[in-house]
């Protein structure tokens, strides 16, 4: 079955490639716009479930001792609510990793809104790499954590998969097994590269959307696997935390086809979430409260052993400057680059999930274009 879906998904991509050679308008493009940036048709409910993996220990982190008995990952559920008449799903299942020091309900913007497009969204709150780690009295945010996250995300699909086929149970025959995807932020965007490429994928994803992800650490033998799919790279051109060309460019250098990149010009790291944040302010927090030796002795220690390594990040070291980032002078608006994320995702995973080729327009170098906000690449098979 997933062998004829790629086929499919090949065939409609090369038939649509040939008919934009012959023709395409401008108000076909601002019709998509417009469908992709607005809610979807259905109304949105939401549920919070406190779930436990007891297949996986939390590690000990500074004082914390861990937990030998388990993952605990309190869990944010955004889905379609049923409509009287009409049988509510399968949809597509989405999760979304959040970034480091932050928590599952950090881009409400982008969950809501694919959940009102007839997806069925799952967000965590990571044991040890949010503020779970503060509050939850864990020893503070472990980024180091990262490497048990994409277990974390197979939990989930496992956990929902089973509500899913439980007679009864209040998200019963809502998710389709066959159509999964992961997003993230930041080291959430890492996560999603983890969960979706590589030695520790999961087979059952099928397309990935990392933002702004912490992607330096990937060399390109990490890639060099014969499972590949469908991916969107996108992040802000203003990134001070995971500039542009040493996370998402590289990584978009290195991964294999289909693949996207989308800049957007202007964009900040924190543009991706819910608060606008200044982006010098969440560094200056970043660095006070964690502490980048921390940080990067945490990130090193993790990645070791999976193809990957510091040595791409070392055009990141200016980092340590006192007054790096302080040149602001061209941020967009953060609601518009909410509103780019948005109509990406929602026609990337509506191509890649649920086969909408009607997407492909935004998918193309024709909404670049007529898009001055965004840089865009693409380089589909073979």
């Amino acid at each position: 079955m997933k062998t004829a879906r790629i086929f499919y998904v090949v065939f409609l991509t090369l038939s649509f490639s040939l008919l934009l050679g012959c023709s395409g308008s401008g108000d076909d493009i601002q019709g998509l716009t417009v469908e992709a940036k607005t809610p979807g048709p259905h109304q949105v409910g939401t549920a919070t479930l406190d779930l436990f993996d007891t297949s996986r220990p939390t590690s000990p982190n500074y004082e914390y001792p861990g937990d030998p008995s388990g993952r605990s990952l309190i869990t944010e559920v955004w889905y379609p609510k049923p409509e009287a008449g009409k049988p509510n799903g399968p949809y597509p299942l989405i999760v979304f990793a959040h970034g480091f020091m932050a928590f599952r309900t950090q881009s409400v913007y982008l969950t809501s809104h694919l959940a009102s497009h007839g997806y069925f969204v799952v967000s965590p709150d990571f044991p040890l790499s949010g503020m779970a780690g503060y509050t939850k009295n864990r020893g503070g945010a472990d980024i180091g954590d990262v490497i048990n996250q994409p277990g974390d995300v197979s939990f989930l699909i496992d956990k929902f998969l089973e509500f899913s086929n439980t007679p009864g149970n209040q998200f019963a025959g809502m998710i389709d097994p066959n159509e999964i995807g992961v997003t993230g932020h930041s080291l959430g965007g890492m996560t999603t590269i983890l969960s979706s490429e590589g030695i520790m994928a999961d087979s059952r994803v099928q397309a990935a959307a990392p933002l702004s992800p912490i992607a330096c650490f990937f060399e390109p033998e990490y890639f060099n696997v014969k499972r590949h799919v469908p991916i969107i790279i996108m992040t802000g051109t203003s990134d001070i935390i995971t500039p542009f060309d040493a996370n998402a460019r590289q990584t978009y250098a290195n991964v294999k086809t289909p693949k996207y990149l989308v800049g957007i010009k202007g964009g900040t790291h924190v543009g991706f979430i819910d608060f606008n944040v200044p982006e010098k302010q969440a560094l200056d927090a970043f660095m006070t409260m964690a502490g980048l030796s921390k940080i990067l002795q945490g990130l090193i220690e993790s990645v070791a052993g999976i193809k990957a390594s510091a040595v791409g990040c070392l055009s990141m070291i200016s980092i340590m400057d006192p007054e790096y980032g302080t040149d602001m002078s061209e941020i967009i608006i953060p609601d518009r680059q909410r509103e780019i994320s948005s109509i990406y995702e929602t026609a990337f995973f509506g191509y890649y999930l649920k086969g909408e080729s009607h997407w492909l327009p935004i998918l193309s170098d024709e909404f670049a274009r007529v898009t001055p906000d965004v840089e865009f690449e693409k380089e589909m098979l073979p």
